[in-house]
């Protein structure tokens, strides 16, 4: 298997994988998700190769490095804020090809991102907006070429490349959103061309129990992770691994006999922990383990913060469960890396961002005023006053902690000169000791003075440059020869 680094402004990983034995399907294993499982260190090279691909860098690609999809060809990167921006990255050589931007309302657009889909074999990307019902397609330079909703779902999430004619997602339970006609959930294998069924699967559970937590006895204030925190689907080579937050078992999903192997059982059942549960989630199978996280309901209301996550992982050679520790080995320190991040596809799987004090390190930054400088802000935004450097703080203003980071090199430079050559009208400059225009000779732009009075005014430097630029070019050209 291979272990993919990219790196734009941050560092990223990303899984990809290679053929393997088909997966037995005669093991069960059983997991207490209540119980504390031995640590066990892995070094990430000794079970895949690690390959480091640089992003390029330039005024049109400087992204936040959400890596949504790789290919064999091609990497795609996204921003975590909802700017409809999507970059396209040759895979090979890290070289920036396109930026793609279809937001907005129309046909041919999609109103934001939740996911994308690659299919490199058919040259298309498929686009599924945060309702997840519509799917919009694009091909590799963003030219539109169709769009279309999965038949009979409000929305999916979870989707996938399946084969050449067909995407795999988990259809969602509504009973929340709709209690007098609830679906129970199940997994749909469907058309890319218009999105008919091609195969329903579902998973048997008794009762509707979802990762929710309640403020108080009443559903007046409750509170749910973010779908795309929850991995109903993980790619397995060429199996699925199903997860219904409902049943106590986790399936292996296998296409060519179209038929559900229990795989992974918890235990004590979801059904009766008391609040708050602990739901038990797969992210990456590797040829040897299988790692899984651990969610438990849990919400601070009044920090707006819970859902917590720990990572669990099966040794199959040991048939052993541990707490895993896993460390990128071409680091002279201990640099873990995170095995709980969202599946992208079969063969490329996850993706990580750097550190702040991996980035500090790659730009030559001390550590230790970096790490001062960050909780001294935090300290004064958690105050609400900047006791250092009197300024204000924006009330959308966050603390620093979760990557991703950003450098930039800065120099002082002068933005505005209050002062400069007189001109008249016709911006001929005017001599100082005749207040006269000097012949042939005309300004505009900050080297003139007078234009904003005593005090600058703000948001009119171009139209002063397009104004008093012309009226210059005119008068010079209308100006006597010498």
């Amino acid at each position: 298997m291979k272990w993919i680094i990219t790196i734009p402004a941050i560092l990223l990983f990303a899984l990809a994988g290679c053929g393997k034995d088909k997966q037995s399907t005669d093991e069960l294993i059983i997991v207490d998700v209540t119980k504390n499982y031995p640590e066990k260190e892995l070094i990430l090279q000794d079970f895949m190769d690690v390959e480091y691909i640089p992003l390029e860098t330039n005024d049109e690609f400087v992204t936040q490095g959400k890596v949504i999809a790789i290919g064999a060809e091609v990497i795609l990167i996204t921003n975590w804020a909802n700017d409809g921006n999507l970059f396209v990255f040759d895979r090979k050589t890290g070289k920036a090809l396109k930026k793609i931007n279809r937001k907005g309302q129309g046909g041919e657009e999609y109103v934001g991102i939740t996911e994308v889909v690659l299919d490199e074999a058919n040259k298309d990307i498929f686009v599924i907006a945060y309702t997840g019902s519509k799917i919009s397609v694009y091909d590799l330079d963003g030219n539109f070429k169709r769009s279309f909703k999965a038949v009979g779902t409000e929305s999916h999430i979870n989707t996938f490349n399946y084969d050449w004619d067909n995407l795999i997602s988990y259809v969602p339970d509504n009973s929340l959103e709709n209690p007098s006609n609830a679906i129970p959930p199940y997994y749909l294998i469907f058309s890319k061309q218009d999105g008919s069924i091609t195969r329903k699967i579902s998973i048997p559970f008794d009762e509707v129990k979802s990762p929710v937590a309640r403020d108080g006895e009443n559903w007046e204030n409750w509170a749910a992770p973010v779908p795309t925190a929850m991995y109903q689907i993980v790619p397995d080579h060429t199996n699925w691994v199903l997860m219904e937050t409902s049943s106590d078992t986790i399936y292996h999903y296998l296409p060519d006999a179209n038929t559900t192997i229990p795989l992974i059982v918890r235990t004590p059942s979801i059904h009766s922990m008391d609040p708050p549960e602990v739901f038990l989630m797969p992210t990456v199978f590797t040829d040897r383990y299988y790692f899984m996280s651990l969610l438990k309901a849990e919400f601070n209301f009044e920090t707006g913060r819970g859902f917590p996550i720990s990572g669990l992982m099966y040794d199959r050679l040991e048939n052993s469960l541990f707490i895993p520790k896993i460390y990128n080995g071409d680091y002279t320190s201990k640099r873990e890396v995170d095995m709980m991040s969202r599946p992208l596809d079969p063969e490329f799987v996850i993706g990580q961002p750097l550190q702040a004090h991996e980035l500090a390190e790659a730009y030559g930054i001390d550590r230790k005023s970096l790490d001062s400088t960050i909780a001294r802000y935090n300290e004064l935004l958690s105050a609400g006053r900047d006791a250092d450097f009197s300024r204000r703080f924006d009330k959308r203003a966050k603390a620093l902690g979760r990557a991703p980071f950003y450098v930039s090199e800065m120099s002082p430079k002068v933005h505005h000169c209050m002062g400069g050559v007189a001109v008249n009208v016709e911006t001929a400059v005017l001599d100082v000791e005749t207040d006269k225009p000097i012949p042939g000779l005309f300004a505009a732009g900050e080297c003139v003075g007078g234009i904003h009075g005593a005090v600058r005014i703000g948001a009119c430097a171009v139209m002063d440059c397009l104004v008093n630029g012309r009226q210059a070019g005119l008068s010079a050209a209308a100006s006597p020869k010498a």
